[in-house]
């Protein structure tokens, strides 16, 4: 048995990401993921974005320098005795990105048609984002929502929001 399973990984929800989990750990019950660089380079965007908008501005800021990642905390620039996580790729040249620290979640098909155990997961092949109308605030924008989904259950989800934009997950 392999050390590491393929599999999407997201860790706000939104953003989802192919990488490889640790089989033998966790942290905190959740996922311990490591990334291509082609990937990294993707997260690091993403926790960018991601931290200009509130309210995640006390986020770790994420940057390359060389072929590694800075993980800095912010307002410690220049606070003596602090040095920033530097992320370097292991000996299989993948980067473990918020290793033990982060609660990455691994994503699975959101349908109704699986029961939620182990043996009944079915890795999406696609993420659905639709405008989700917020009948408690008429007038409100509504809100997007964002789900995974299998093939099957992809068919099944374009038919009740026909309006929704589908992203394509990279193979695994």
């Amino acid at each position: 048995m392999s050390d590491w399973a393929k599999a999407y990984v997201t860790i706000d929800g939104h953003d989802v990401f192919p990488a490889e989990v640790a089989t033998w750990t966790s942290w905190n019950g959740a996922a311990c993921p490591r990334f291509t660089r082609q990937v990294a380079e993707r997260v690091v965007e993403a926790v960018t974005k991601t931290k200009q908008r509130a309210p995640y501005e006390d986020a770790e800021e994420l940057f390359w320098d060389g072929d590694v990642i800075i993980c800095r905390v912010p307002g410690t620039e220049g606070q003596e005795g602090y040095e920033p996580e530097r992320i370097e790729p292991d000996p299989d040249g993948m980067y473990a990105i918020g290793w033990k620290a982060w609660t990455w979640s691994e994503v699975w098909c959101q349908g109704d048609t699986h029961s939620g155990e182990p043996d009944d997961l079915a890795t999406p092949v696609a993420i659905l984002t639709w405008a989700e109308p917020d009948q408690s605030r008429p007038g409100a924008q509504p809100a997007l929502t964002d789900a995974a989904f299998c093939a099957p259950c992809l068919e099944r989800a374009r038919v009740a929001h026909p309006k929704a934009t589908v992203t394509a997950l990279p193979p695994l």
